[in-house]
């Protein structure tokens, strides 16, 4: 979980600092990242991305056997992650020869590999052993345009040298950022079709369960995002960009999650074959059948937790009023996640 996380911010950072060298001085706030962090975000993602062979040699491992090259040469997550440790390697070259090299050639040059990785490591992804194309196109774009809009948000939040031409910068970025999650979405939506077809009843599963946890963090991520945008559009205020890129990095770790587990495609067959998730065998009230399916109605646990909801959503609105700590209104939409995920996860009944 912790790795495929860590996939995400490698591409983040490469797809944010390549992006913003293409932008003019003056259109963006003055910004350093060290080359360090750019050498180890590259091999990072060669490194990481060794996650799906891992398991394989894991569950060959059980039996006493342990047959890495056969692995890596013969399957296709092995031939996958070779290929893309290569191109990882290869990158890492190009950034260390290009170093002080801050030319538009140098950026799109840069931009171009981030983009190769990100194809390579979608061929890895639950879609594409399924449906190849449509799988690796739509992975492509969920996993770049995720990395344009975060990765910009993050090289600003934790390496911008100063606040100078922020009104510049947000008078591109702003609608930049909008295609970005319209793309982002769009994508999420397609893999969605093969992933998790049946959408409610997923709930009962641990897939589908990180799923609802990502949708409810990636709104809560847009009201962070609508604050930084347009509330302190006047200034550059870092501690609300980084408030919005913690709530990212929680986004991250979920989808990690949802990397390492199966998508439910037939929700009743998994119930009846493993039964439902232990976090929802430990919240319903009964015993879930194969053949129920998921409806939602208000019980009496489900509106303690929304009155929890309401009250939260009120004092996130007095900090934001009064301009209190982002990160205690960062902390705020993450409590407000979890009590709506609870108030969803305890209004499931069967129908």
């Amino acid at each position: 979980m912790v790795t495929e996380a860590l996939i995400y911010v490698c591409f983040a950072v490469l797809m944010g600092h390549s992006i913003l060298g293409l932008v003019p001085a003056d259109r963006r706030p003055a910004f350093r990242v060290p080359n360090g962090l750019l050498l180890a975000s590259a091999l990072g993602i060669g490194i990481l991305s060794f996650g799906p062979v891992l398991r394989i040699l894991l569950f060959f491992s059980q039996n006493g056997n342990f047959p890495f090259a056969n692995v890596v040469l013969d399957s296709r997550p092995g031939m996958v992650w070779l290929i893309t440790f290569v191109a990882s390697v290869l990158y890492v070259v190009f950034l260390a020869m290009s170093e002080g090299d801050s030319s538009k050639r140098t950026s799109i040059l840069s931009l171009a590999g981030v983009v190769i990785l990100i194809v390579m490591t979608s061929f890895s992804g639950h879609v594409a052993s399924t449906a190849p194309v449509i799988g690796v196109i739509a992975q492509s774009m969920h996993i770049t345009s995720m990395a344009a809009w975060a990765g910009i948000l993050l090289i600003m939040a934790w390496f911008a040298r100063n606040k100078a031409n922020w009104s510049a910068f947000l008078s591109w970025y702003t609608p930049f950022s909008i295609g970005s999650m319209i793309l982002l979405t769009a994508a999420g939506l397609i893999l969605m079709q093969y992933t998790v077809p049946e959408y409610w009843n997923s709930w009962l599963l641990p897939y589908g369960e990180a799923l609802l946890l990502k949708h409810l963090l990636y709104a809560g991520v847009l009201t962070i995002a609508a604050v930084n945008a347009f509330l302190l559009k006047k200034g550059m205020f870092p501690s609300w960009l980084r408030a919005e890129s913690i709530v990212i990095g929680l986004i991250f770790l979920v989808t990690g999650f949802m990397g390492q587990s199966s998508p439910p495609l037939d929700v009743s067959e998994t119930v009846q074959s493993q039964g439902v998730s232990p976090l929802f065998s430990a919240l319903y009230q009964g015993i879930w059948q194969p053949a129920m399916s998921v409806q939602v109605e208000l019980t009496t646990s489900s509106l303690f937790w929304l009155g929890i909801t309401a009250v939260l959503a009120i004092c996130q609105y007095l900090v934001l009023r009064e301009r209190k700590s982002a990160f205690l209104y960062a902390l705020l939409v993450c409590g407000i996640v979890l009590s709506l995920f609870m108030t969803i996860m305890l209004a499931i009944v069967p129908s």
